[in-house]
């Protein structure tokens, strides 16, 4: 009868889980910023069918 020993497996998994949620967390981290904007037209009065230009600013 053989015995196995998983020890070994799951220290390796554990290893593993931990360097990846160590190397990915910090970037989700980063995602999670606010972000403040500003939209200003070119003309705060066009007439009906007329195209405006609005600039995104911070």
């Amino acid at each position: 009868m053989k015995i196995f020993n998983y020890s070994s497996n799951y220290s390796l998994l554990l290893i593993m889980m931990l360097f990846l949620g160590i190397l990915f967390g910090g970037s989700v981290a980063a995602q999670a910023q606010a972000i403040t904007a500003e939209a200003v037209p070119d003309n705060s009065t066009p007439n009906i069918n007329e195209q405006i230009s609005v600039a995104v600013c911070c």
